[in-house]
């Protein structure tokens, strides 16, 4: 039978026990603390690839245009003839260029008319705005004949490429003295009349 430890052996005992505890947990900390030093960044600290992008467009992803894909405007005077190279020959069997719709507009913006004029002022810059179809299987071309007060300005001609619903459009800029009404006129390159369209313009009081 082991004999009962003294009162200083016991305390030497805890001591010791006591020290080989913090002893042990302050390797335990300072290896983990190693560990912790010495541990791989995580993928996104050390900068991993990220998946590659997806691409823009497959080769087999079609991408559709019905308009002009760049913003036409054509100052009226400068534009006479600017689209007579789309004009269709006369052919009697040729299908008709067809006016989806036509508004008279203070401005364009993204390829539509920002509002839809009911008068117009002396002096403002009017904008001719024309959706069309074009379902003859090749470019066509459209005149815009404007007058005012009854007396022809210009005439303008703009081509229409192959499509369910193209947008163009011109500007012009009324006098100062305009009085009466703004009119234009659209026909087809085959002399079918589309529209005629009416402005009233109302000097400021």
């Amino acid at each position: 039978m082991r004999p009962a430890p003294t009162r200083l052996g016991a305390w030497l005992l805890v001591a010791l026990t006591s020290g080989g505890m913090l002893a042990a947990c302050e390797r335990t900390s300072d290896s983990g603390a190693r560990a912790s030093a010495g541990a791989p960044a995580s993928s996104a600290s050390v900068g991993a690839p990220s998946p590659p992008a997806s691409s823009a467009a497959t080769a087999d992803e079609l991408e559709t245009v019905d308009d002009e894909p760049e913003i036409v405007e054509s100052e009226i005077v400068e534009s006479e003839g600017d689209g007579r190279g789309a004009c269709e020959p006369a052919d009697p069997g040729a299908k008709p260029v067809q006016l989806l719709r036509f508004a008279f507009a203070s401005a364009v913006e993204r390829k539509d008319p920002r509002d839809r004029l009911s008068i117009a002022r002396p002096g403002q810059r009017i904008y001719s705005h024309l959706t069309l179809r074009n379902r003859s299987g090749r470019e066509r071309c459209v005149t815009i004949e404007l007058s005012v007060g009854n007396a022809r300005r210009t005439t303008l001609v703009q081509k229409v490429g192959r499509s369910w619903s193209w947008r163009t459009w011109v500007y012009n800029t009324l006098r100062d003295d305009d009085r009466g009404e703004l009119e234009a006129v659209i026909r087809d390159d085959q002399g079918n009349e589309l529209a005629r369209r009416e402005l009233v313009i109302v000097p400021e009081r």
